[in-house]
């Protein structure tokens, strides 16, 4: 008796363990399918710049996208390439994605050159520097192309605004380029810039000089440095224009930055002798500092007069605090600096 009752158990365990076997692998099988076809956010078309080294291999490319967010399943991801050898077609470059395409969908913009295009963004704030460094690492072009392009510039007298300035800064405008890496070509790319700081700010500065136009735009790349904040801005362009009309250092700590190509100034910073020291030295830099933007522009044309000689920024803050004193900075500088 006790023997049939264990040849039923051992039937029935049987059964449970192909029935479990078969479940399993139908459910990996629907898991995987899953994250085969659907996108990770269907509602989500905000476009993602996703950039592919060259000789990268699949399985850091899968982790790539995953991080990212863009695919569900970096296993899914790099099993599909594998099995139906995407793994060798995929390109190298920079590529547009979004969250609402699936995995097959992706590997055929990663592996179709026709899909190289990408939008390229320049922010507001950026100098030569940043951008030529922003450049090589997309690949686009070698570490110090840029600078070196911009200070001997071959078609300066295309653009009135580049006569009698030694470099491009400040005229690089700020903005989203879509570009193709394959065929990107840096003039060419240079020249697009310099066509839309010409197109979108140029209006902005109507039947002044060349040398007034050059003063309000590096004003306006001080002002983008120093302030951040819209309303801020032209309050902050008020005090260093009065300043400046003042006979006074215009005290810029944004300037001298710029050449020490760091983030915060010491003491023994403050005594550098180079007209890019506005503590030291009375008068603009000789040169933009970053090529701003709009409102900085706009700021800078259009100063703000208020009863306010001094301004600072509290770390980790974009709220401006205003002083009429010196004590009365001195006083802020204690509460909101040290």
């Amino acid at each position: 008796m006790s023997y049939i009752i264990r040849k039923k158990k051992s039937r029935k365990n049987f059964f449970l363990a192909v029935f479990i076997i078969i479940f399993s692998i139908f459910l990996s099988k629907w898991i995987y399918k899953f994250n085969l076809v659907n996108p990770v956010d269907s509602e989500n078309s905000e476009k993602i710049v996703f950039h592919i080294k060259t000789n990268e291999k699949p399985k850091e490319i899968a982790a790539g996208l995953k991080s990212r967010n863009i695919i569900r399943s970096k296993f899914v991801f790099y099993n599909y390439i594998k099995k139906n050898n995407y793994d060798t077609k995929i390109q190298a470059g920079s590529f547009i994605l979004t969250k609402n395409i699936n995995i097959p969908e992706i590997v055929n913009i990663l592996t179709n050159e026709a899909e190289s295009e990408i939008a390229l963004l320049i922010p507001e704030g950026y100098n030569i520097k940043k951008i030529d460094q922003k450049l090589s690492e997309f690949e686009l072009i070698n570490q110090g192309d840029l600078i070196s392009l911009s200070a001997k510039y071959p078609n300066k007298k295309k653009y009135a605004f580049l006569k009698n300035t030694e470099s491009l800064e400040g005229f690089l405008f700020p903005d989203t380029y879509f570009i193709n890496p394959k065929t990107f070509n840096l003039e060419n790319f240079v020249q697009r810039l310099l066509d839309n700081f010409n197109q979108k700010a140029f209006s902005y500065f109507p039947n002044i000089p060349n040398e007034k136009l050059y003063e309000s735009l590096i004003m306006a790349s001080i002002i983008e440095k120093e302030v951040s904040t819209k309303n801020d801005q032209p309050l902050v362009s008020g005090i260093l224009w009065k300043r400046l009309k003042n006979n006074w250092t215009i005290g810029a700590d944004a300037t001298l930055l710029y050449i020490l190509n760091k983030n915060t100034i010491s003491g023994q910073d403050l005594k550098i002798d180079s007209p890019y020291n506005t503590r030291l030295n009375k008068g603009l830099p000789p040169t933009p500092i970053c090529n701003p933007g709009i409102n900085s522009i706009k700021a800078a044309l259009e100063p703000k007069e208020t009863e306010y000689w001094f301004y600072l920024t509290p770390l980790n803050s974009n709220k401006v605090i205003y002083a009429k004193t010196n004590e009365e900075h001195n006083k802020n500088k204690q509460k909101y600096l040290e």
